[in-house]
């Protein structure tokens, strides 16, 4: 499989190998020899890009795959720019149309009805997916609708890392980018643990210079120096509690009724072995997603909604030290799993998680050595922004995937000048990507 990420405005791109193999990015129109004398083109090809001023490079790589003497059975170019919802209707016929007839100048034929994010039959090779601007507008129960019993399956087993019940909205587009990046490069892990990516990103900025801190409760605003800039990498709660006396009344308000989600139930085990799944392919995954079909996840994950503690609960369960041996003493394993359970539980879920791991890997208890479990409550304990031990940082909502944590322009500033929230309550929320941080800074480096 042949995947290309096409980032920002700006013509680079990197281009990755389903198989591990990889490039540097490439500037310019000059990836394309790389490309072709790198990857095998015989299995599909995912252009996924995040700007429509970039169509002259789809263009051009489009062009260059079906140039090959062996071109891809199926290519499937994902649109993930994001016209704004209330204008999409307006513009996605002839935006659409524009994409469709470069692919059928190429010689691709096009399939009559596009699915989102699934690779095409071999007799409709050529899909534009706009992933970006109609996604957004369907709930996965939408989506579902349109797929096969199995695609169904794998999709809604990567929608429910989202807290959100599958009615919503919003939902179709987490499983559809999930998905993508899923087949793009992997979930990946930090070798020796998620502290590594920590350190690292410390060492960076004490590398240019920057001082950090720890140990320290801050309680109040005035409890820091004085700066041009704060940064909250918190809830917003939290922030309203250390900078309320330079918040006004208002947007206080605002913040007060920012929506928290369901939070989690989490188990750590060191266990004897790997997991005895009676999926092979399980084993070989890094993080293993346990519910059953669409309807058996999205009850649970309704009941959780509606304050119910789920008999079988969605697990999502990583088991890295399969490919880390640092994580685990020789011949044993490690292993951690979370389910959804209303915010601010104290429900000991132990149970009802460990019987879904057995439910499909027989054996799996036999093979525990010891556990600790943290209920909602301790996760709050642990990270005071998991607020009800909600740990997306808030609820995935169409409206607060727009007013995250409020309508605002901006939605990183706050009207107290110098104050900057960076957290995943705000824009594009929850997840390993920095982007929270990343605009914050830039917005603050606008204003400063």
């Amino acid at each position: 499989m042949l995947c290309v990420h096409l980032w920002a405005a700006s013509p680079t791109v990197t281009v990755s190998g389903w198989v591990g193999r990889a490039c540097p990015p490439v500037a310019g129109r000059d990836f394309r020899e790389q490309v072709v004398s790198t990857l095998s083109l015989a299995g599909p090809a995912v252009i996924w890009f995040v700007s429509r001023e970039q169509f002259d490079l789809v263009e051009t790589l489009v062009n260059t795959l079906a140039a090959q003497p062996n071109p891809p059975k199926t290519v499937l170019v994902c649109d993930t720019s994001g016209i704004p919802f209330f204008i999409a209707w307006l513009v996605k016929g002839k935006i659409r149309e524009r994409y469709e007839k470069m692919l059928r100048g190429a010689g691709f034929t096009l399939a009559a009805d596009p699915k989102p994010g699934i690779p095409a039959p071999p007799e409709y090779p050529a899909y534009y997916v706009d992933d970006g601007d109609a996604a957004i507008t369907k709930s996965f129960g939408d989506l579902a609708r349109r797929l096969s019993d199995r695609l169904t399956g794998v999709m809604v087993n990567r929608q429910g890392v989202v807290t959100e019940t599958f009615e919503k909205t919003p939902t179709a587009a987490f499983g559809l980018i999930l998905g993508v990046t899923a087949h793009a490069g992997g979930w990946p892990v930090a070798q020796g643990g998620s502290q590594k990516a920590a350190d690292a990103l410390a060492a960076e900025l004490q590398d240019l210079g920057g001082e950090i801190i720890t140990g320290v409760t801050v309680n109040l605003l005035s409890d820091l120096p004085e700066s041009a800039a704060f940064f909250f990498d918190t809830s917003p709660r939290r922030m309203c509690a250390i900078a309320g006396d330079r918040l006004p009344k208002r947007f206080k308000n605002q913040l007060d009724r920012y929506r928290y989600g369901p939070g989690v139930f989490k188990i750590d085990w060191a266990l004897d072995g790997p997991i005895p799944w009676s999926a092979q392919e399980a084993a070989r995954a890094g993080t293993v997603h346990l519910g059953g079909t669409l309807e058996e996840i999205a009850r649970t994950e309704r009941a959780v909604w509606a304050g119910i503690h789920p008999e079988k609960p969605f697990v999502l369960l990583a088991q890295t030290s399969l490919f880390d041996p640092s994580r685990a003493p020789a011949g044993k394993q490690t292993a951690w799993a979370y389910c959804h359970v209303p915010n601010g539980s104290t429900s000991d879920m132990t149970e009802q998680i460990e019987s879904q791991v057995e439910r499909f890997a027989p054996g799996f208890r036999e093979r525990i050595l010891a556990k600790s479990v943290s209920s909602s409550i301790d996760m709050e304990r642990y990270n005071p922004n998991y607020i009800g031990g909600d740990i997306n940082g808030g609820s995935a909502t169409l409206f607060q995937l727009f007013a995250r944590p409020t309508l605002r322009w901006n939605p990183y500033s706050t009207p107290a000048r110098g104050i900057y929230l960076c957290s995943a309550s705000t824009p594009p929320g929850g997840g390993v990507h920095g982007m929270c941080g990343f605009n914050a800074a830039t917005a603050a480096l606008r204003e400063i």
